[in-house]
């Protein structure tokens, strides 16, 4: 991929973010977008909603892979929660953007034993 590609992806990515966060603080939870960190990366962007902290894994990307994605968002959720210690666990889920739709419509990817934890 050429550098020219390769930053309109990351445009795209950032953009995805934004929107995201927009629509929680539209929905008026707390979110905030978070610095990427290399090896430490603690995922795209965090919200609070019922006593529980969300790490989402956002992508806008064209191709789907789910198994993929909730690794990273597995992993950046623990980082998260190391770095904040005081914050209690915090749920990883990827917000998957569907194309040709609003916000609303994304898919949103969590495996089942988080979301049986969640609907409690």
């Amino acid at each position: 991929m050429d550098s020219k590609q390769s930053r309109a992806n990351k445009r795209k990515g950032s953009g995805w973010e934004v929107e995201l966060v927009d629509y929680f603080r539209e929905k008026e939870l707390v979110a905030e977008r978070l610095r990427l960190s290399g090896t430490n990366d603690e995922g795209d962007l965090w919200f609070f909603k019922n006593k529980k902290f969300y790490v989402v894994e956002a992508k806008n990307t064209k191709g789907f892979l789910p198994g993929q994605w909730m690794k990273e968002a597995v992993v950046e959720a623990q980082n998260w929660v190391k770095k904040r210690k005081s914050s209690g666990p915090a749920i990883p889920i990827v917000i998957a953007k569907r194309r040709q739709h609003g916000v609303g419509k994304a898919f949103v990817i969590l495996e089942l034993d988080t979301f049986m934890e969640v609907m409690e």
